[in-house]
């Protein structure tokens, strides 16, 4: 019996009174399992919350990534644009230029005519 008393008090790891019994150990023993039980569920529901959590993770990753890829399609669709205004407006600029060549020359042209006259 007092070997048995110090095999319950190293199982259970409390002081076991002077009436342990195999009911008692049971009592115990029922009473550590439900515990396991309980913590056993609340881990089930926490690797469940996880594996949701991972999973919009994923999702909000793909979300992000097509995000990504069409707002780079739209920068590189800008540049493009940005760099055909860059180059129409070089085109006016020598249109302009070569205008303003024009108007100078018929300026000076005309003032001859004037003299001339």
């Amino acid at each position: 019996v007092k070997a048995l008393k110090v095999d319950l008090k190293a199982i259970h790891q409390e002081n076991v009174g002077p009436e342990t019994s195999l009911q008692e150990h049971m009592r115990l023993l029922n009473a550590k399992c439900e515990s396991n039980h309980s913590r056993l569920e609340q881990v089930d529901k926490l690797k469940s919350e996880l594996q949701t959590s991972i999973h919009m993770l994923e999702e909000n990753e793909k979300d992000r990534e097509r995000l990504l890829k069409e707002h780079n399609h739209r920068v590189e669709r800008m540049e493009r644009e940005m760099n055909d205004v860059k180059s129409d407006l070089a085109k006016m600029e020598r249109i302009k230029m070569e205008l303003e060549d024009k108007v100078s020359d018929y300026e000076i042209s005309g003032s001859k005519q004037k003299r001339i006259q």
